[in-house]
């Protein structure tokens, strides 16, 4: 997965990023969202033409939770 950090211009309710991946955080006029790493390049045009973007940064996730996914999975 991928983490976008979007920046709206406009009021825009936290049900209008529903369907777009998981809300991780939203505390306007941020949203962060984890989104599949297929579905990157799907999902910005589609928020792009949803809503009225200021700024949009596609992120790595951090290595603390990479590394915890590996150990987690080890031991399932």
């Amino acid at each position: 997965w991928k983490m976008l950090k979007i920046d709206f211009a406009d009021h825009v309710a936290r049900d209008a990023f529903e369907g777009y991946g998981e809300i991780v955080s939203f505390q306007p006029p941020e949203v962060r969202l984890r989104v599949a790493r297929s579905e990157i390049s799907r999902v910005c045009q589609r928020l792009i033409d949803a809503v009225e973007v200021r700024d949009l940064t596609v992120e790595d996730p951090p290595i603390e939770e990479i590394i915890a996914r590996i150990f987690t999975e080890r031991t399932e």
